[in-house]
C-alpha cells in the first residue's frame, strides 16, 4: 500500500517541477522580450522634464538621458571633484551664465541640485554646443572639456573632430566621456525606439 502511494506521488512531483520550470522559462522570455533588464540599466527617470526641455531646445531627449546617465547616473545631489553639480553635472559659472541667457531669475548654485532646473540648464547648454558644432561628437566633447580646449584641438590638428578618431583627444576623461555618452545615446535609442512611438 505504501509503495502505491509513493508511486502516485512521484508523477505529481515531476509534473509540478516541470510546470514551475515552464513558468520560469516563460517569465524569463517575457522579461527579455520586453527588455526589462536593459531598461533597468538605462532608465527614463525624470522623463517628463527631459522631454519637455529637449523639445523646447530642439535636441534629442535620448541624448539628454545619455548625458545624465554618464554624468551622474541619475543622482540629483552629485557633486564632482571639480565642482560640477547635479544630474547633468553643470559647473556653477556655466549654470549662472545659462540661467542669465534663459532669463531665469533667482539663480543660486544649489538650484543645480533641483532635477528640473538642472535638466533645463544642462539641456540648453547641450543645445548651445550643438548649435556651435556641426558634429554631435564635437559638441559632446565641448560639453565635457569646454569650448576653448576643443577649439584648440580642432584648429591645431590634434583632433579631426570625428568619432572614429576620438582616441586623438588629449584628455583621457574627455575621450572616455565621448565613448560613454555616444554608447548610452545609441542604447537609449535602441531600447525605447523612435520618440513619436513612446507612450506619453
Amino acid at each position: 500500500m505504501t509503495d502505491r502511494k509513493n508511486a502516485s506521488k512521484a508523477p505529481r512531483s515531476v509534473v509540478f517541477l516541470l510546470t514551475m520550470r515552464a513558468i520560469a522559462i516563460t517569465l524569463i522570455a517575457v522579461l527579455f522580450f520586453m527588455r526589462i533588464p536593459e531598461k533597468m540599466m538605462y532608465p527614463r527617470f525624470h522623463w517628463d522634464e527631459v522631454e519637455q526641455y529637449a523639445d523646447a531646445f530642439g535636441i534629442d531627449p535620448y541624448l539628454v538621458l545619455a548625458l545624465i546617465k554618464v554624468e551622474s547616473n541619475f543622482r540629483p545631489s552629485a557633486v564632482s571633484k571639480s565642482g560640477a553639480i547635479g544630474l547633468m553635472q553643470v559647473m556653477p559659472d556655466t549654470g549662472a551664465w545659462a540661467a542669465q541667457m534663459l532669463g531665469t531669475g533667482g539663480y543660486y548654485d544649489d538650484r543645480l541640485k533641483e532635477p528640473e532646473f538642472n535638466i533645463m540648464i544642462g539641456s540648453w547648454y547641450m543645445a548651445h554646443m550643438l548649435s556651435l558644432y556641426s558634429d554631435p561628437t564635437v559638441a559632446i566633447a565641448a560639453y565635457n572639456a569646454g569650448r576653448g580646449n576643443v577649439d584648440r584641438w580642432l584648429s591645431d590638428g590634434t583632433w579631426s573632430g570625428a568619432a572614429e578618431s576620438a582616441s586623438d583627444v588629449p584628455y583621457r576623461e574627455t575621450r572616455e566621456f565621448i565613448k560613454k555618452v555616444m554608447r548610452a545615446w545609441e542604447t537609449y535609442s535602441d531600447i525605447y525606439g523612435p520618440i513619436n512611438s513612446l507612450m506619453q
